[in-house]
């Protein structure tokens, strides 16, 4: 689910790849927690 990508293009960082084909929630503090907590395990996005 979680993948690192190698950047080989310049010196500004790698990136990372999260994704395992159901909910994904993006958030900071405990901000998190109750969007989840709101949302159940439905397959949507919340950023």
């Amino acid at each position: 689910m979680i993948r690192f990508i190698d950047n080989v293009s310049d010196n500004y960082g790698n990136g990372i790849s999260i994704g395992g084909g159901g909910q994904t929630i993006i958030g900071g503090g405990e901000s998190a927690d109750t969007a989840a907590a709101q949302a159940g395990t439905a397959g949507g996005e919340i950023m």
